[in-house]
């Protein structure tokens, strides 16, 4: 003879209410797989803005917008078009491009197959120049 047992779902964390055993395991499988979600996200280093929420404030609040008026939008734009026109014609051995990415003046030689002295001369020259470049342009 098979036993019957009851399952209990607890809502509010007061209120226990019957349910069917097939309700019971949905509802627990989702829970577990929320728990291991905010586990991953945990581990990941994810953060929720919710997570800033206070009485008086949404955490989403602190998102800023720091791009400032239109004009200043356009105008970094242009500096970056600049910036990206002045590399693509004056590298010709893609020290900015590789600097920009990160890497190191050792690592940039060892791609480039010259010596690290050789990069950071033609690195200080490529942007004392990017720098005048800019100056007369912008």
């Amino acid at each position: 003879m098979k036993e019957d047992r009851k399952y209990y779902i607890k809502l509010d964390d007061k209120q226990l209410v019957e349910v069917t055993n097939d309700i019971y395991t949905v509802y627990y499988q989702m829970r577990r797989r929320e728990r291991y979600l905010e586990e991953r996200d945990l581990k990941n280093g994810l953060i929720y803005y919710s997570s800033w929420d206070t009485e008086n404030m949404n955490g989403e609040e602190l998102l800023v917008d720091k791009s400032g008026s239109i004009e200043d939008v356009i105008f970094n734009d242009m500096r970056y078009k600049a910036v990206v026109s002045f590399i693509n014609e004056n590298d010709k051995r893609d020290i900015l491009k590789l600097s920009i990415f990160g890497k190191t003046e050792t690592q940039i030689a060892a791609i480039l197959g010259v010596s690290q002295p050789y990069v950071s001369k033609e690195k200080a020259k490529l942007i004392l120049a990017l720098k005048k470049y800019l100056d007369e342009n912008l």
